[in-house]
Order: structure tokens, then C-alpha cells, then sequence
């Protein structure tokens, strides 16, 4: 696991704010696939990370409960795209873990 840090985001089909200030925030971490096992964190739905998902291979992002609840209350947010400010890449959504 790297360090943590604190970065905007938004919700993939959903108007991007104008300005960093505005846009939601969430704590960021980079880990390896056993971290979530490993910290026995368990699957709530989706799966874990595994080998294919590298530097060469789409980004994936791994959310909690409350995010889940907060941003998608109505529908499985499996398979959603996060934005990251500052990146030009999308983040899919391939399961949430428990809190």
C-alpha cells in the first residue's frame, strides 16, 4: 500500500464541477491485489483485485459502503466510472468492500 491522499472526484455521467473546490472528495489509496484480504476487508459485492489488474490494464477502484450509499443509492455502482481531478482517466467501478 502507498501513501494516502485526499482527491476530487466525480461520478462519470454526471455534470463535472467547475472548479477542484467543488468537486466531491474521497481518501485515495493505491494497494496491491492481497491488500483487501490481507486486511481482511471483506467483498460486499463485485471481486477483488487479482494479477490482470496492472499498470498496463484499465483502472479499477475498489469503494466503501458509505461512498456506495452517498453516491449511488438507487442503482449497483458496479461497473460505474469515477473522474479523479487531475488525471485524464477513468476509474471503473469492479466492487465494493464493507467498511
Amino acid at each position: 500500500m502507498g501513501s494516502d491522499n485526499e482527491v476530487g472526484f466525480w461520478v462519470e455521467g454526471r455534470p463535472k464541477p467547475l472548479t477542484q473546490r467543488e468537486m466531491l472528495n474521497a481518501v485515495n489509496y493505491i494497494v496491491s491485489p492481497d491488500y483487501l484480504k490481507a486486511m481482511s476487508i471483506p467483498l460486499r459485492r463485485g471481486r477483488f483485485l487479482g494479477p490482470q489488474d496492472d499498470l498496463h490494464s484499465p483502472f479499477v477502484a475498489v469503494i466503501d459502503e458509505n461512498l456506495a450509499r452517498q453516491y449511488f443509492s438507487n442503482q449497483d455502482p458496479v461497473g460505474n466510472h469515477l473522474n479523479l481531478a487531475g488525471l485524464d482517466q477513468h476509474f471503473e467501478i469492479r466492487w465494493a468492500a464493507n467498511s
